[in-house]
């Protein structure tokens, strides 16, 4: 009896797994089969990641109270258009990988293959013994190593520029490595890329609004001159746009040009409620310069 039930099974399973494999070969695998991520789009991966995280990190700061809503909302939309570019390159390059068309003598050979290893699994049940199963590997052994599975920017930054190395007009690529280099506190060559991209693309907004807020945060009369003309750059394509007139206060106020520095903050009470959460931190800026 027992006989009748080991080859029902062996029947069964073959079935199941081979007979699909042997008769269904002429159906096209799905798009994607072929895999393999190259270089940019590992590039592309990592920089999601840490878009993600800057904006986390920007909506906790937002809630902490320790950023204006204008700049909020400024550097928001900025992470969420970089985020909208990597997402559209995923979505074409996932519609241009080409269809593959699997080999019919591979698929039969495969589950002749698939046969033979089940008959191979049903041999112990035709003797009288088990082998032994053997133990699993030891946790050393199978544990992750430290850091495995988050995006190793060290990694990205040499990739980034190695790519540069081959294409220094690269504008894409000069973008992320400005913002790798600004991440790990590295302020003077990301500045020296922003204005790099300036002369490639003078209409690159986020350049243009990275360089003149790291040249404010720099400090030196010089700096803030050049931060001011840039955000002068950006108020005439934003005239709308309170946070350039924010940071033309500061740089305005560095420089010990206090009624200028007024005056930018008066207008922007034009731009936004005065009994809004923002309208209150300008009116509190403008008492501390006397206003």
């Amino acid at each position: 009896m027992i006989w009748l039930a080991i080859g029902t099974l062996f029947i069964t399973a073959v079935l199941i797994f081979v007979l699909p494999l042997w008769r269904h070969t002429e159906q096209l695998l799905p798009v994607g089969l072929d895999g393999g991520m190259d270089d940019a789009g590992q590039e592309r991966l990592d920089e999601k990641k840490r878009l993600l995280a800057n904006l986390r990190a920007l909506r906790l700061d937002f809630a902490e109270s320790k950023l204006v809503e204008a700049d909020f909302r400024s550097l928001e939309t900025e992470y969420e258009q970089q985020l909208a570019v990597i997402l559209e390159y995923a979505v074409q390059a996932r519609s241009t990988v080409p269809r593959i068309e699997p080999r019919r003598d591979l698929n039969r050979m495969g589950s002749i293959a698939l046969v033979m290893v089940l008959a191979m699994a049903t041999f112990p049940l035709f003797n009288h013994y088990w082998k032994p199963v053997p133990a699993p590997a030891p946790a050393a052994m199978t544990a992750k190593p430290p850091g495995q599975g988050a995006p190793d920017v060290a990694a990205m930054v040499a990739r980034l520029e190695q790519k540069l190395a081959a294409n220094p007009r690269d504008i894409s690529a000069l973008l992320m490595l400005a913002r790798s280099y600004s991440s790990l506190g590295r302020q003077e060559e990301a500045a020296g890329l922003w204005r790099k991209v300036l002369e490639l693309d003078s209409g690159s907004r986020e350049a243009r609004s990275s360089l003149a807020i790291a040249l404010l945060q720099s400090g030196g009369e010089q700096a803030a001159l050049d931060a001011l003309q840039h955000l002068k750059t950006l108020r005439e394509a934003e005239p709308g746009e309170p946070a350039w007139l924010w940071y033309e206060s500061m740089g305005l106020s560095k420089l010990g040009r206090q009624d200028e520095a007024r005056a930018a903050l008066k207008k922007i009470l034009t731009l936004v409620p005065p009994e809004s959460e923002n309208g209150r931190i300008v009116q509190n800026a403008l008492r501390k310069l006397g206003g």
